[in-house]
């Protein structure tokens, strides 16, 4: 199985999500689960200084991370698309509608509806409360895979 987080730029949300649900899935023994993130509107930059600083205290680092662009490859080796906005979902859905069924909010995957409201230019504040936002989500995530796997 391979799920995509997906967010705008690739440099805050999906990545620090991408790293919190590898984690999660390495607790929960999901070796077959194979995870990754990329943005709608990535430009190759190196992840947010303050995504990076909110994911120390998880035990992760993404300092080496380098967005990418989300492209209909990358949909269609995919299992499961995760974005942050149903705005982001809606998009998707509308360019790429081949593949609607497989991409949901992250709030619709795990069933609390919850938007991932985007930290860029906000300070460290809106990455740590992000981080603990998607921490959060993306175990309960975790957990639903774990489930589909038996």
């Amino acid at each position: 199985m391979k799920i995509i987080f997906a967010c705008s730029g690739n440099t805050c949300r999906s990545p620090m999500a991408e790293a919190l649900f590898r984690k999660e899935a390495n607790a929960l023994d999901l070796a077959q689960v194979e995870v990754d993130s990329a943005g709608l509107l990535a430009q190759g930059e190196r992840a947010s200084v303050y995504a990076v600083e909110a994911l120390r205290p998880y035990g992760l680092d993404i300092d080496f991370r380098m967005s990418k662009q989300l492209d209909v490859q990358l949909v269609r080796e995919s299992d499961l698309v995760l974005t942050m906005t149903r705005a982001q979902k809606q998009y998707l859905q509308e360019e790429l509608p081949t593949y609607a069924d497989i991409i949901l909010t992250l709030g619709e995957f795990v069933g609390t509806g919850d938007e991932v409201s985007d930290p860029y230019n906000l300070g460290r504040a809106a990455y740590e409360r992000c981080a603990a936002q998607l921490s959060v989500m993306v175990k309960l995530a975790a957990e639903k895979v774990k489930s589909f796997q038996g």
